[in-house]
């Protein structure tokens, strides 16, 4: 799809165990893919296409989000760790300029 293409530093992170079992889960943000000197291949006013890949295993992930999101921010409540999500309006069933936070838990531990 790209003639040329660059990764930034945000586009993937490993720094953090989002379920709980020891092992750092990976949190993909296509809002640091510039495809063509450009950002806009997955990113639009819903946000960029972010996946977060978590652990099954010792070197094995499974997509587990993989939806549109404008911020996110790694946080700790009640003691484990989880992600709050800052969305497009319509996930809230809002419209689409509207603040939207969601919190994804995947902690089975």
């Amino acid at each position: 799809m790209c003639e040329t293409f660059q990764l930034e530093d945000d586009f993937a992170r490993n720094d953090a165990d989002l379920n709980g079992d020891g092992i750092k889960d990976w949190i993909i943000d296509y809002g640091g893919l510039v495809c063509d000197e450009s950002h806009i291949a997955y990113s639009g006013s819903a946000g960029s296409l972010t996946q977060m890949l978590i652990s099954s295993g010792p070197g094995k992930w499974v997509v587990k989000f993989d939806e549109y999101v404008r911020d996110y921010k790694v946080v700790t409540r009640k003691g484990k760790t989880v992600i709050s999500l800052g969305m497009h309006g319509s996930a809230c069933k809002k419209v689409g300029a509207a603040a939207c936070t969601r919190t994804v838990d995947f902690n089975t531990h």
